[in-house]
């Protein structure tokens, strides 16, 4: 069986995830107004790495979780 490689990251996760994000919505902004459906993929993009945070900090939160 081969052994799963390893990466130790220089920054969290939420850091990368926020950086992803600025830099999307920057390619995002850079698009000419014509390119409606990259701009719309990129959007989406930009929207699951805020969902993504959104998750993060509830995960890390103290306070009590619901489980329905």
């Amino acid at each position: 069986m081969q052994r799963r490689r390893r990466i130790k990251h220089e920054i969290s996760f939420e850091q990368r995830i926020a950086k992803l994000a600025q830099r999307v919505r920057e390619e995002a902004d850079r698009l000419p107004p014509g390119d409606k459906e990259k701009r719309e993929a990129l959007l989406k993009k930009i929207g699951q790495a805020e969902i993504a945070l959104s998750i993060c900090a509830w995960l890390n939160s103290a306070e009590p979780r619901s489980s329905a």
